[in-house]
């Protein structure tokens, strides 16, 4: 059977994990054409800050990822989501830019391997790496730190760390 998921975006990053060849104890993924959301960034300037270093440091075995509060309140403010969100085409999170310690990404990559899998192949869909982060941040909010977006400024966690 193809194994789609080899291709995702968690396995790149789960293969970064492994090279390592930086011995980086921190790892995001950040879409190819996302630099045309950087406004204000100078690619000059080291990333992240070092004081947003020590703020990852302080978030611990945590992944990082950006809520969209601008958009879809009912998924937003939802305790939970069932499996019909998997039919949902709406996403209130930000699959640009996302990571956080290796540990963390290692914990959500096998996390989202197994709802693609299991939840969604099973099922008979395909939906976006949104789709399963936002049902994976209701189900198992204890894995994330929640950087939530009220400027409507896609890219605005990465700005936020540079």
């Amino acid at each position: 059977m193809y194994n789609v998921v080899q291709y995702s975006k968690f396995k790149w990053l789960d293969r970064a994990i492994e090279l390592n060849p930086f011995n980086s104890k921190y790892f995001f993924w950040i879409d190819a054409g996302a630099s045309r959301h950087f406004e204000g960034f100078d690619t000059n300037n080291n990333f992240p800050s070092q004081e947003s270093l020590d703020a990852l440091d302080q978030m611990g075995e945590k992944f990082l990822l950006q809520m969209n509060m601008d958009y879809y309140q009912d998924l937003v403010n939802a305790k939970t989501l069932t499996e019909e969100y998997f039919w949902d085409a709406r996403a209130f999170t930000c699959g640009s830019f996302f990571g956080g310690e290796l540990d963390a990404v290692k914990k959500v990559n096998n996390e989202i391997g197994n709802i693609f899998i299991n939840k969604m192949i099973h099922n008979g869909l395909v939906n976006t790496e949104q789709t399963a982060l936002g049902y994976l941040l209701k189900t198992k909010p204890e894995l994330f730190v929640e950087y939530r977006r009220y400027n409507g400024k896609h890219m605005d966690m990465f700005i936020e760390l540079s």
